[in-house]
């Protein structure tokens, strides 16, 4: 669940964590657990409390399908966005067909606490 409301959204401080509940996205792959190579574990392995560190705010366009892009397209639909990077890696052991079998790759919409995401 988001720590913050929406109006919040763009005056996150950049570097700070938040936990977001990922456990009903249905991310496929292992569970990241850590490992003897040193991985190191989620400390919610259950994906109820996930940390992300708040990078800030990016002018960027996303894609929600293959397509080649031009720089006119790229200035014409940018916007911005809040640029959560995840802690830990969440899941491991899956393929890039499998994330994209999940809509995981041109991005799949997550809501908490009244605030819609792109997964």
């Amino acid at each position: 669940t988001a720590q913050f409301a929406l109006s919040e959204q763009f005056s996150l401080k950049p570097g700070g964590t938040y936990y977001f509940d990922l456990s009903a996205m249905g991310i496929p792959g292992t569970v990241n657990t850590g490992n003897e190579d040193g991985a190191v574990s989620l400390p919610d392995t259950s994906l109820h409390y996930v940390p992300f560190t708040y990078a800030g705010t990016i002018e960027a366009y996303k894609l929600t399908s293959a397509m080649v892009t031009t720089e006119e397209y790229a200035q014409q639909n940018k916007y911005a966005h809040s640029l959560f990077v995840a802690d830990y890696a969440v899941t491991h052991t899956i393929s890039w067909g499998g994330l994209n079998d999940e809509g995981l790759i041109f991005g799949k919409n997550y809501a908490s606490g009244g605030v819609d995401y792109t997964l």
